[in-house]
């Protein structure tokens, strides 16, 4: 959960700054689906969210255990997803 956690953190910390109060959009990816590793990190994230109301969790995509494979997902999945103005 700590990693998950740190991440999540780093990366709602990192992104473009919005005007006060408005929220902003992120798109999380997690590795596959039920084992307790990534079962872990998606609590950590769930905990960093909650300290971050302006952050909208919009979809958690399975990328599976191959780099590759969670690449394709991610031009698959972000323009339906996110507005064009998101850049996390």
């Amino acid at each position: 959960m700590r990693r998950g956690y740190l991440i999540a953190k780093r990366l709602i910390e990192s992104r473009p700054p919005t005007p006060s109060g408005q929220p902003f959009d992120m798109l999380a990816f997690s590795g596959t689906n039920g084992t307790p590793v990534s079962l872990q990190r998606e609590q950590g994230l769930y905990r960093a969210l909650a300290e971050h109301p302006e952050v909208r969790l919009r979809q958690i995509v399975l990328g599976g255990r191959r780099p590759a494979a969670g690449g394709t997902t991610v031009r698959m999945t972000r323009p339906r997803c996110c507005s064009s103005d998101t850049r996390m």
